[in-house]
């Protein structure tokens, strides 16, 4: 708007960027740009990208030190977490004046059923499973945005469609609001619909006009990493661009639904993005793991199991990166 002065970072910000390379400060410079900031979601992305395959637990001191990195202050990162812990997300364990923070029921499940999709590889063949939800009036918002979090698609505001959900999740959700419970679901695993009829239902049910340009704004933003990652960033530096690059990358791929790769627009720049993505986390995963190690000793334990979880990620090691 006219007139209104651009929003200052925090201190913690500025300092934060003060000390990174200048493509690491511009990534973050971002990130602090957005608004609103939505620190849970970015502590959402570093706790299943890279806490939760270490064990799940995690001193709030660690966590403190985490968003630091991001120029995240102490007080916003405990506000943060002790609100993931009221909504189950996590489950915090006094220890005298210490806090320790385990992954909850609800986070655990979240996060398998986004790293399902987060890292799968696009343009997988796929078989379909066709969903529609079809939900009662009145049901509460948040049903509808966790059925957007599973990659479905809205007709209208009580009609949901997906071409293979997660058949658990979905009645998990569902079942967590009374109203919801009564949904009506139907399913067809074999539509008989022509393919320009189901690339229109996923034009219209998805915007994928709208998303198609996010992907090619992250193939532009991300795309001169390519060169930077090869130099070897140091493992803080990794760590920075590892979680910022996968930050961006889900809130995409979370909102795709992943079609078939017949049933998708000419030359869909998903699956460049995915592409894109799988290998600079691949160059980042290394560095990244040994800066976690220094960072949140508690995980140390389980460094190892980390590793080997981490390498399956999207479809395993990329044969040659250029």
């Amino acid at each position: 708007m006219a007139g209104r002065k651009a929003r200052q970072p925090s201190p913690a910000a500025s300092a934060c960027l003060d000390m990174s390379p200048a493509w690491i400060g511009e990534a973050l410079a971002r990130f602090h740009a957005r608004r609103p900031l939505r620190t849970g979601s970015f502590l959402v992305t570093l706790w299943g990208d890279a806490v939760e395959p270490r064990g799940g637990a995690l001193w709030l001191s660690s966590l403190i030190r985490l968003g630091a990195l991001f120029g995240l202050g102490e007080r916003l990162v405990r506000t943060t977490a002790a609100r993931l812990a009221a909504e189950g997300w996590l489950e915090r364990e006094p220890h005298g004046r210490r806090s320790l923070y385990r992954t909850g029921p609800a986070g655990r499940a979240w996060i398998r059923s986004a790293a399902r999709r987060i890292y799968a590889v696009q343009g997988a063949a796929a078989a379909f499973d066709w969903h529609v939800v079809i939900l009662p009036e009145g049901v509460p918002e948040r049903i509808r945005r966790e059925l957007r979090w599973l990659g479905c698609g809205r007709l209208s505001p009580e009609v949901f469609v997906h071409p293979a959900p997660e058949r658990e999740r979905l009645a998990a959700v569902l079942a967590a609001d009374p109203l919801a419970a009564r949904a009506l679901v139907l399913r067809d695993p074999r539509p008989r619909s022509d393919p320009a009829m189901l690339r229109e239902l996923g034009r219209r049910a998805w915007r994928l006009a709208q998303l198609e340009e996010g992907y090619r704004r992250f193939l532009r933003t991300f795309e001169p990493w390519r060169r930077l990652v090869a130099e070897a960033p140091a493992p803080v530096d990794a760590l920075r661009a590892r979680l910022l690059l996968i930050h961006d990358y889900r809130r995409l791929v979370l909102a795709d639904p992943l079609m078939p790769v017949d049933l998708l627009p000419p030359d869909w720049p998903g699956l460049a993005a995915c592409e894109l993505c799988r290998e600079l986390y691949e160059r980042l995963r290394d560095p990244s793991e040994a800066a976690l190690d220094r960072l949140a000793p508690e995980t140390r334990a389980h460094a190892a199991q980390a590793r080997d979880w981490l390498r399956s990620r999207f479809g395993g090691p990329v044969a040659a990166v250029a």
